[in-house]
């Protein structure tokens, strides 16, 4: 109960009298509201402290009109923000006079109205709970809920966009972990686009999330949000937004464990790429169905397509592009390949995503080459390749591709008794 009440003295001191007529258990279940409570205290307290509406009004009138605006709109936040996100969210609107964002949210905090900590290489804010309800409640009494729901989530699409390619870099679990820290934003500010927003904006923030979705296990989230934007469209239509988005959904879908429904996706993605000459979107798609292909047995065709996805990533010359096709044709074989085993392939591979600085891609290689080795009975660099896999994608936080490391070990260690 006190961690409902985010541990304030003045709240545990007014609901304390209730527990005289009331169960614990019972007044836990009526905190999901926690103002609505304490509309009473004990008569000897000053008036500010009978009620903790009265102490909450009592602080909020101290406030300079800069702050109490900030504090007002800061509500629409939800699990905290950073000063970048207060400052363009809570702007003045035209006609109102702008404040100083640092200023002012360094008075709620010395007002403890607003929380100040540091979340990994981030100062970030957030109120308490109850704060936090108190603050939503004046949100809406000055008739700008709806003006700042819009900000908030058209700031959020913005952000998304831009982290949509350093995701891919050098420092790419800074930029994850962003999104991970603003998850509850970003669910927020997509609910107001399935609401409110047009399904071209939906389809454009369901996209800039779609590898983010997939590196933080939030599969079912991703789905959903790309099954809703996607429904607004015409599968088959032209457009490349809507073969990247079929493209992103069967991606979903095959590590969720439905390889007819993303091989369904990927097909339908390659044949808009075709009709629009996206070369570098049909290299993806034809990667991906024949990786699934070879899920599901057919290891044939599904060779043919990895194999044709290679050859025009060579002929496009987009590195990223070619060291995925390479990896996904000679890592993820299902522990088949034919004749000589293509370790030149997977180490060139390597050899470009270090160049480019995709620490994922680089440590896929290092994976597949694990495979190949052991799959050689050279069982030592087999192990070594897996271990170091295993570290990077540790340092990831990548639990999917952690788990092919530590089953390969596994392998690796059976073989050699």
């Amino acid at each position: 109960m006190c961690r409902k009440l985010d541990g304030l003295p003045l709240a545990i001191e007014l609901i304390a009298p209730h527990v005289k007529s009331f169960s614990l258990s019972f007044l836990l279940q009526h905190l999901e509201q926690p103002l609505e409570v304490f509309d009473s205290g004990p008569n000897d307290l000053p008036e500010r402290q009978r009620t903790l509406s009265a102490a909450l009004d009592w602080s909020y009138d101290l406030l300079e009109p800069a702050a109490a605006r900030l504090f007002e709109r800061l509500s629409v936040f939800v699990g905290g923000w950073s000063l970048e996100a207060a400052e363009r969210v809570c702007a003045a609107p035209k006609g109102e006079e702008a404040f100083d964002p640092l200023h002012t949210l360094g008075a709620l905090v010395n007002q403890s109205l607003v929380v100040e900590a540091v979340e990994g290489s981030d100062e970030r804010y957030h109120f308490l709970e109850t704060l936090r309800e108190y603050s939503r409640a004046r949100l809406a009494a000055s008739g700008e809920t709806s003006r700042l729901r819009e900000a908030h989530a058209r700031y959020f699409l913005t952000f998304a966009e831009q982290i949509a390619s350093p995701i891919e870099g050098p420092d790419q679990i800074v930029w994850l972990d962003r999104l991970e820290r603003d998850y509850a934003n970003l669910e927020t500010a997509l609910d107001w686009f399935e609401s409110n927003g047009s399904p071209a904006e939906l389809l454009r923030f369901a996209q800039s999330l779609w590898w983010f979705w997939f590196r933080y296990g939030h599969f079912r989230a991703g789905r959903r949000r790309f099954e809703k934007a996607l429904s607004y469209f015409d599968s088959g239509a032209p457009s490349r937004p809507v073969a990247n988005g079929l493209h992103s959904l069967g991606w979903i879908k095959f590590v969720e464990g439905d390889w007819l429904g993303a091989a369904e996706l990927y097909r339908k993605s390659l044949a808009v790429f075709r009709e629009i000459g996206d070369h570098l979107g049909e290299s993806m798609s034809l990667s991906d169905l024949g990786v699934t292909e070879r899920f599901m047995g057919r290891t044939a065709i599904g060779t043919r397509h990895v194999e044709e996805a290679v050859r025009i990533a060579r002929e496009v010359h987009e590195p990223h592009r070619l060291c995925f096709a390479l990896i996904w044709a000679y890592s993820t074989t299902e522990g088949k390949f034919a004749g000589k085993a293509p370790l030149p392939e997977l180490e060139e591979a390597r050899e470009i995503a270090l160049k480019i600085g995709d620490s994922w891609a680089f440590a896929h290689a290092l994976n597949g080459l694990g495979d190949l080795y052991r799959e050689t009975g050279n069982f030592t660099a087999a192990r070594l390749h897996y271990e170091e896999s295993l570290r990077r994608y540790r340092a990831l936080k990548e639990r999917w591709m952690v788990a092919w490391n530590l089953e390969g070990l596994g392998q690796t260690s059976r073989l050699e008794e």
